[in-house]
C-alpha cells in the first residue's frame, strides 16, 4: 500500500514508524483520513495491533519538546474523527493494550512523553463521551476497556504496570474538569458528567488490588480531593489558612463539582456537591460489601465510607480551635511560662503535638503576643548503614543502646538499620556487646504484655499510635533476629542464648495463630525456632510447658494460613528428625493427617515439599510404618505419591522415535496370466497361401519378438515352423531346418545362430523369443471339470453362449453341474442355465479405493501368492513399525525424590514378613525354604492383636501396591538404582509377593472377615475345612467356584484334583496328598 491511497487502507507500520520525520507526518495524515471515511471497513484486531504498533513506535521516534506535544495531541484527536462510537472505542482499545504490553520497555529518558501522550488520551477519551452524550453503553464499553484483562486497570492481570495505574488516578479527575471547564463556554453547555460511571474501573481496582500501594494511591491521588472537592467548605477556616492548605495539600474540581451527577444526567440533571459525595461514599461501601473485594481492602473502604463524615467534623472543629490558638495563649498565674499542647487528630489518633513557649511576663497574667511555631527537627539520615562507627563492637555501640533505651525514636533508628544490615552475609549479632539481648527486649514485651491490647476493635479503629510503635519494634526485632538466624555463625549464637527457647515457648502457648496482629509473630516465632529444633530432646519427662511439638501440632492441623502451615511442618519435621525425639511421633497426630490433606495441591511445590518431608519423617520409624499401613487413607496416599512421579517427570522426557520396519516383499494384486502366442485362424488363412521364403518370414515376425537376452533352440524353431505347415505341404512345400534358421538374420537382424560348447552341445538362436499373449482367465470356460480345451473368451457373453452349447450337448434331461469343483446336485437344463450363470464373472473390475495400494504384501519372501485359502494366510508385517517411546534426561527433583523414599518404605514394611529370610532347621539338613508352622504359630500366639495388626497391614500394604501397579509402570527415572526400585515394585504389584513364597498364615476366624488374595496368602488347609463344614446347604451351588479357589489357594501342594465331598449335606476336605472325586 502506498501512501497516496489513504482511504483504501490503513498505512503501513514502518511508515507511521520511519526515522523521517516527514514520513511519519504524512503516514499520520492519511491515517486521519482514513479513519475520517465513514464508508470504510472495521478495522480487524490483529491491523489494529499491527497499527498501533506502528504509531507507539512513531511516537518513540519524536524528539524535543514541542514536536512531543504537538504529534502527542493530533494522535489523541484522531479519536475524534472516527464518526463511530463503536470504531473509535476499537481505536481507544488498541492504544490501551499498546500502552500496556510496551510499557516495561520505556527508558526513563523517554517515559516523561508517554505520560504526557497518556494524560492526552484521557483528555480526548472525556470529549468522546461528551459527544456520545454519556450514553451507558458507551460508558460501560470504556469502563471495560479500562478494566479488561488487558487494560491498565485490570486488578487480575499481573503483567499489568502498576505505574500507568498510578498515573492514570493522577490525572484522571484533573483532565475531567479540563474537559468539563473548556466546554462550558460553547453554545451548547455539556451533560453533567456521570462520576460513579467514571469511577467503576477504580473502584474495582481498590477493591481488588493485592497491593497496598495501589489502593493508597487510587485513595490519596483520587478519591480524597474528589471527596474533599466535593464537600461544604469550612466556615470556621479564615482565608489565610484556606489558601494556604489548598496551595500545598488539596486539589479544586470547580468545573467538575458544578457540573456532575450521579449516574444518569438525562433525568438527574445537575446534583449538589453534597448529595452526590454522599452518594459515592455509598457506591463505596457497596463496592467494598461484595464477595470478591479483598479483606485487607474491605476494611479500608468501610474506613473511607463510616468513617470518613466523622474525621471531616472532627477536622473541622480543630481548624477552628487551631485558629484560636494562633493568635492566644495562656500563662500561669506563677509567672512562669506554660507549655499550651495542641492534639493533631488524624485517622489514627493523637499522632503529634505542637509545644509553644511565651516569655514570661511580670506585670500581668493575661494573654502574651503571638510566638510563631518552632520548625520541625529534620530527618536523619538513614544511608549510613555501613559506616563504621555503626557496627563496633564496643559496649557503648550506638545501635545497641538505642535499642535499650527506651526512647521510641532511638529504637526506631536502630531497628532501622539493623533490618537493613540483617541482609548482609557479613552482619555478625555477637561482634556488638548486647545487641542480641537488646533484640529479644521487644518480643518479649510483646508475649508478655504487648499482645493484651490488641482486641477486635482494631479491625475497623486504628490502635494507639504509640501501641502500635511498640507492636512494629517487635515484629522489626524479630524479623532482624530471624534474617540474622540464616547465618550459620548467628544460628549457633541464638540457639545457645538463654532468651531464645523461653521467647518460642512463650509464644507458641500464649500467642493465637489465627488472629492478624498475631500471625506475623508467630511465623516469625517459628521460622526462629527451625534454629534451635535440631538441637533440642523432648522426652516423657519434658513438661508441657516445654514442649514446644502440640502448638506446632496445632498450627499445622488447624491454621489456614499457608505460609504458616509450611513453617509448622518445617519445624516438626526437623525436631522429629532427631532420633532422641522419635518417641514423640504419634500414628495418630495431627500434622499427619494435615500432611495427608494437603498431598493433592501438586501445583503448590513448597507446601507440598513440606507434607512430604514430614511424611517421610513420621514413616521413616518401623513401628510408625507399620501402624501407616493400617490408616484408612494409606492406598489414596499410595496412589498420590505415585501420581506425583508422573507429574514431575512431565518435562523431564525426550521423545524417541526408533525405527524398526522390516523388509517388506509385495506383488500385483491382479496377476496377469501370459502364454504363448498360437496362429489365429485368421493369421494362418493369410499365411499359408504365400511363397517361400515370404511365408517363413511372415511367420516369424507373428510368432517371435526380439529379445537380445532370451533364446530359443533350433529344433524348437524347427519344430515350430514344421508342426504349422506340414500338414499342407502338398500344395505348399515347406523350407528345409537350415533355410529355416538361415533366414532368422533376414527378419531379426540382432538374433545370431550359435552353438554353445560343453558336455552336451546345444544348438540356439539368441536374441529372439515367443511373444506372449496376456490371458484373462476370468472368461475361460472351465466346463468338464476344466477340460475343456476352447481357449479363453473376451466377454461373459461369449462364454455363457458357450456354455449354452455343452448343455446342448447333454442328453439326459437332469445333470449336475459340470463347472470346475462345483458341488451342486443335479438339476433340470432350465435350472441348470440359471445356476451357471453364479461361476461368471463381470466384465468389469470392482473399483479400489484411492487409498488402497495396489500391491499385496506378502508375510515372506517365498510366500506363495495368490492362495487358494487368502482369509488363512499369515498376517503380513506392517509397511512402517516405528516405535515412540519416552526417556528422561535429567534426574528427578528433590520433591519426586522424597515421594520415591516414602513409596519405598511403604513397599519394604508390606513385604517385610516375605522378605525374612528362611531359617536353617538341623532336621531339614539345612536346606533353605524349609519354615515350620508349630513355630510361626507359637510365635504368632505370643504376639497377640500386635502381630494380628502387623499382617492385616501387611495385607493392605500389598493390596495398595497390587492397586497402583498399572500407575508405577509408568514411571521412567533416568538413575538405574532408583529406576531399579520402581522394577521391583511393579513385579511384586504383579504376583503379589517380593519374589519369594508368601508366609503361611492363619485368617481371622471370623467369617464375615476372612478373605484373601490366593497370590499373597498360602490358607491353610484345616482352617477352610472347618469354615466349609459349618457352612450352609445353599453353599453347594458354589461347588465349582469354591474348587478353583481352592485350588489356587493350596499352591499346588496336592497333585491330584481337589474336590469337594458332598455326604449328609456335609463339606470337608481330603486331609491326605491326592484328593480323588466322590
Amino acid at each position: 500500500m502506498s501512501l497516496s491511497e489513504p482511504v483504501s487502507s490503513p498505512p503501513l507500520g514502518k511508515s507511521l514508524a520511519s526515522t523521517e520525520k516527514k514520513t511519519r507526518d504524512k503516514a499520520i495524515k492519511n491515517l486521519s483520513v482514513f479513519l475520517s471515511d465513514p464508508d470504510r471497513n472495521e478495522i480487524s484486531r490483529p491491523d489494529m495491533d499491527k497499527l498501533w504498533k506502528g504509531i507507539f513506535y512513531g511516537f518513540w521516534m519524536s524528539d524535543k519538546p514541542l514536536v512531543q506535544q504537538a504529534l502527542a495531541t493530533e494522535l489523541a484527536d484522531l479519536v475524534l474523527t472516527i464518526t463511530s462510537s463503536s470504531s473509535a472505542l476499537s481505536f481507544l482499545r488498541g492504544f490501551w493494550e499498546t500502552i500496556v504490553r510496551e510499557w516495561n520497555g520505556i527508558d526513563r529518558l523517554r517515559i516523561d512523553k508517554y505520560y504526557m501522550l497518556v494524560r492526552r488520551f484521557v483528555n480526548v477519551s472525556f470529549r468522546l463521551l461528551i459527544r456520545a452524550n454519556w450514553d451507558k453503553n458507551v460508558c460501560h464499553e470504556y469502563n471495560l476497556i479500562l478494566s479488561g484483562p488487558t487494560g491498565p486497570l485490570c486488578p487480575s492481570n499481573l503483567k499489568v504496570p502498576t505505574g500507568l495505574a498510578y498515573h492514570l488516578a493522577d490525572v484522571y479527575a484533573e483532565e475531567l474538569d479540563k474537559v468539563l471547564g473548556s466546554l462550558s463556554t460553547s453554545t451548547t453547555p455539556p451533560l453533567p458528567a456521570p462520576l460513579h460511571l467514571l469511577l467503576v474501573p477504580f473502584l474495582s481496582l481498590a477493591a481488588q488490588t493485592p497491593t497496598s500501594v495501589t489502593y493508597k494511591r487510587i485513595e490519596s491521588a483520587l478519591l480524597e480531593p474528589l471527596l474533599s472537592a466535593l464537600a461544604p467548605p469550612s466556615p470556621t477556616e479564615d482565608s489565610r489558612a484556606t489558601k494556604r492548605a489548598r496551595l500545598s495539600e488539596s486539589k479544586e474540581y470547580p468545573n467538575l463539582v458544578l457540573n456532575a451527577c450521579y449516574e444518569d444526567p438525562q433525568t438527574e440533571g445537575k446534583v449538589d456537591g453534597s448529595m452526590l459525595r454522599r452518594k459515592l461514599l455509598r457506591s463505596v461501601f457497596e463496592e467494598a460489601s461484595r464477595p470478591e473485594t479483598r479483606d485487607s481492602n474491605r476494611r479500608k473502604m468501610v474506613f473511607v465510607r463510616v468513617l470518613q463524615p466523622f474525621y471531616s467534623a472532627i477536622k473541622e472543629c480543630f481548624v477552628a480551635l487551631k485558629s484560636f490558638l494562633r493568635n492566644a495563649q495562656f500563662v500561669k498565674k506563677n509567672g512562669k511560662t506554660g507549655r499550651v499542647t495542641v492534639f493533631i487528630i488524624s485517622r489514627r489518633g493523637m499522632t503529634a503535638y505542637v509545644p509553644t513557649r511565651v516569655t514570661p511576663s511580670t506585670s500581668t497574667y493575661y494573654r502574651g503576643g503571638y510566638v510563631p511555631p518552632q520548625p520541625p527537627r529534620p530527618a536523619a539520615d538513614v544511608r549510613d548503614d555501613y559506616e563504621r562507627w555503626y557496627t563496633e563492637g564496643i559496649p557503648s555501640n550506638r545501635m545497641a543502646l538505642s535499642l535499650r533505651s527506651g526512647i521510641l525514636s532511638e529504637v526506631g533508628w536502630a531497628l532501622d538499620r539493623l533490618c537493613r544490615l540483617c541482609h548482609n552475609e557479613q552482619f555478625q549479632l555477637t561482634s556488638i556487646p548486647g545487641l542480641i539481648d537488646g533484640l529479644f527486649d521487644w518480643p518479649e514485651w510483646y508475649v508478655t504484655e504487648g499482645y493484651k491490647t490488641s482486641t477486635d476493635v482494631h479491625f475497623l479503629f486504628s490502635p494507639h499510635p504509640e501501641r502500635a510503635r511498640q507492636r512494629r519494634y517487635a515484629l522489626e526485632s524479630l524479623f532482624v533476629l530471624r534474617n540474622a538466624a540464616l547465618l550459620e555463625s548467628n544460628a549457633v549464637a541464638l540457639a545457645t542464648h538463654s532468651h531464645t527457647m523461653p521467647l518460642i515457648l512463650n509464644a507458641l502457648r500464649v500467642l493465637d495463630y489465627d488472629r492478624d496482629e498475631d500471625s506475623e509473630f508467630v511465623l516469625h516465632i517459628i521460622d526462629l525456632y527451625h534454629v534451635v529444633a535440631s538441637r533440642i530432646t523432648i522426652n516423657s519427662s519434658t513438661p508441657a510447658a516445654y514442649n514446644p511439638l502440640p502448638p506446632l501440632q496445632k498450627i499445622a492441623s488447624q491454621s489456614s494460613n499457608r505460609t504458616m502451615i509450611i513453617a509448622a511442618l518445617t519445624a516438626l519435621t526437623v525436631t522429629l528428625s532427631s532420633p532422641s525425639n522419635a518417641t514423640n511421633i504419634m500414628p495418630d497426630a495431627p500434622a499427619l493427617g494435615a500432611s495427608i490433606r494437603y498431598l493433592p495441591l501438586f501445583v503448590d511445590k513448597p507446601l507440598i515439599d513440606a507434607c512430604l518431608n514430614y511424611l517421610y519423617v513420621h514413616i521413616s520409624h518401623m513401628s510408625m510404618a507399620k501402624a501407616f499401613l493400617l490408616h484408612p487413607e494409606m492406598p489414596a496416599v499410595l496412589r498420590l505419591l505415585v501420581n506425583l512421579l508422573l507429574t514431575e517427570q512431565q518435562g523431564l522426557e525426550e521423545k524417541v522415535t526408533l525405527d524398526i520396519s522390516g523388509p517388506i516383499h509385495t506383488v500385483p494384486s491382479t496377476t496377469i496370466s501370459l502364454h504363448d502366442h498360437e496362429l489365429t485362424k485368421e493369421e494362418f488363412d493369410m499365411l499359408l497361401p504365400k511363397p517361400e521364403p515370404q511365408r517363413c518370414y511372415d511367420w516369424m515376425k507373428v510368432m517371435f519378438v526380439a529379445k537380445p537376452d532370451r533364446e530359443v533352440t533350433q529344433v524348437d524353431f524347427w519344430n515350430l515352423y514344421k508342426d504349422t505347415f506340414q500338414p499342407f505341404q502338398e500344395q505348399h512345400p515347406l523350407l528345409v531346418a537350415s533355410d529355416v534358421i538361415k533366414n532368422v538374420n533376414f527378419v531379426f537382424p540382432q538374433a545370431q545362430a550359435m552353438v554353445l560348447q560343453g558336455p552336451v552341445q546345444r544348438f540356439i538362436v539368441r536374441g529372439v523369443d515367443r511373444r506372449q499373449d496376456s490371458a484373462n482367465e476370468r472368461f475361460k470356460c472351465q466346463w468338464d471339470r476344466s477340460t475343456c480345451p476352447k481357449s479363453v473368451f473376451s466377454s461373459p457373453g461369449e462364454l455363457y453362449e458357450h456354455l449354452l452349447e455343452h448343455l446342448s450337448a447333454m442328453e439326459t434331461p437332469e445333470s449336475p453341474c459340470l463347472w470346475s469343483t462345483c458341488s451342486r446336485d443335479a438339476m433340470s437344463k432350465p435350472s441348470l442355465r440359471s445356476h451357471i450363470l453364479t461361476h461368471l464373472s463381470s466384465a468389469r473390475t470392482s473399483q479400489k479405493h484411492p487409498s488402497q495400494s495396489e500391491n499385496i504384501t506378502l508375510p515372506a519372501e517365498d510366500a506363495p501368492y495368490p492362495t487358494g485359502t487368502p482369509t488363512t494366510r499369515t498376517p503380513p508385517p506392517p509397511h512402517n513399525t516405528t516405535v515412540v517411546y519416552e526417556r528422561p534426561v535429567v534426574d528427578p527433583p528433590s520433591i519426586a525424590l522424597t515421594a520415591l523414599l516414602c513409596i519405598r518404605i511403604l513397599f519394604r514394611t508390606s513385604f517385610a514378613s516375605a522378605d525374612a529370610a528362611p531359617r536353617v532347621d538341623a532336621d531339614h539338613f539345612g536346606f533353605p525354604g524349609i519354615v515350620e508352622e508349630q513355630e510361626e504359630h507359637d510365635m504368632d500366639a505370643g504376639l497377640g492383636d500386635s502381630g494380628e495388626n502387623e499382617r492385616e497391614g501387611e495385607r493392605r500394604g500389598r493390596k495398595a501396591f497390587v492397586g497402583v501397579r498399572r500407575l508405577m509402570e509408568g514411571v521412567r527415572i533416568r538413575d538405574e538404582v532408583l529406576m531399579g526400585w520402581i522394577t521391583e515394585m511393579v513385579d511384586a504389584g504383579i504376583s503379589g509377593s517380593h519374589g519369594l513364597r508368601p508366609k503361611q498364615i492363619t485368617p481371622h476366624e471370623d467369617p464375615g472377615q476372612f478373605f484373601s488374595n490366593p497370590l499373597n496368602l498360602d490358607v491353610k488347609t484345616e482352617f477352610l475345612q472347618n469354615q466349609l463344614n459349618r457352612s450352609r446347604k445353599g453353599v453347594f451351588l458354589l461347588k465349582p467356584f469354591l474348587i478353583a479357589l481352592l485350588r489356587e489357594c493350596r499352591h499346588g501342594r496336592t497333585a491330584g484334583l481337589l474336590d469337594i465331598h458332598l455326604l449328609k449335606s456335609e463339606v470337608y476336605l481330603p486331609p491326605s496328598g491326592d484328593a480323588r472325586s466322590s
